[in-house]
């Protein structure tokens, strides 16, 4: 599984990234998630997906603080503003203040996949969890990078551990029998 995507300039980024999503808003786990955040830099997710408006800054702070003890020019750190500072004299003085999948978390989707005998049988097979299997799928897409949201070290492992497997045409073209394209555009469960 290739573990860069190349943009249109040349430049390469991981396929693979964490996201912060509510991440540096509870004190009480404060320390938890600089923890996984700095276990996935260890072992190689390199990307950090974050915006301004999560936890008002303070998953921000949180990445700050995670990443002091790495080299900043070995990261990709993507952040997003809020509209009300997307305008032409707004957006450079918030980008000076900020850092720079299918993997359903609720709703139906995420209860359907989890019965599937198909990906179950598939994630057997790869001895992977089926959040593994589905994000190995994502991240077999050469042009898709996957982001999924973790506070815990183990999870971040977990996440970063898919990077290793290879699913065969056979598993690739099961997948896509089981939950093909959509033919018509439809709304999308919480990713």
């Amino acid at each position: 599984m290739e573990k860069y995507i190349k943009l249109i300039n040349g430049d390469t980024i991981p396929k693979l990234g964490m996201g912060t999503w509510f991440l540096g808003e509870k004190r009480k786990t404060r320390e938890q998630e600089i923890d996984a955040l700095q276990a996935g830099l260890k072992a190689g997710v390199a990307l950090i997906d974050t915006a301004e408006m999560y936890g008002n800054g303070k998953s921000e702070q949180l990445i700050g603080e995670a990443t002091k003890p790495f080299n900043r020019e070995k990261l990709y750190l993507v952040s997003k503003v809020y509209p009300h500072n997307a305008g032409r004299g707004k957006i450079s003085e918030s980008l000076e203040q900020t850092l720079n999948c299918p993997l359903a978390q609720g709703g139906n989707l995420r209860k359907e996949m989890q019965r599937n005998p198909i990906l179950l049988k598939l994630a057997e097979k790869h001895g992977i969890t089926l959040m593994q299997l589905l994000l190995a799928f994502v991240l077999q897409n050469e042009h898709m990078i996957a982001i999924p949201r973790s506070g815990k070290k183990e999870h971040v492992l977990e996440n970063a551990a898919v990077q290793e497997v290879t699913l065969s045409e056979e598993d690739l073209e099961a997948l896509n029998k089981a939950y093909p394209v959509p033919g018509t555009k439809m709304p999308l469960d919480i990713v």
